[in-house]
């Protein structure tokens, strides 16, 4: 599979949500093959989401990556959410949730 580790972690989650396999025409994620993207997209408590919130800005499967993470998480509360997803917080994912 050659999606996001963590859009692959979701789709595990939730099978039906996104497609298993990525082809070539497809746009990746921007944070694909990122050397440090755990540390970026998981880091640890108190440290900032800044550096994943640039590559999320540029990535062409933004929308696809939050649509995913909001389906797989369905009505989780924040604590239970981990992670940046499509550009947004686990705080910020929980608050669109309640929204919606």
């Amino acid at each position: 599979m050659t999606t996001h580790r963590g859009m692959a972690t979701l789709t595990r989650a939730n099978p039906g949500a996104a497609p298993e396999t990525v082809t070539p025409e497809q746009p990746r994620a921007a944070c694909e093959d990122h050397p440090d993207r755990d540390e970026i997209f998981y880091p640890r408590k108190g440290e900032s989401y800044d550096r994943a919130r640039s590559l999320c800005r540029r990535c062409p499967v933004r929308d696809a990556c939050l649509a995913l993470a909001m389906d797989a998480e369905g009505g989780v509360n924040a604590p239970s959410r981990f992670g940046m997803f499509g550009g947004l917080s686990p705080v910020q994912r929980a608050e669109l949730a309640r929204a919606s």
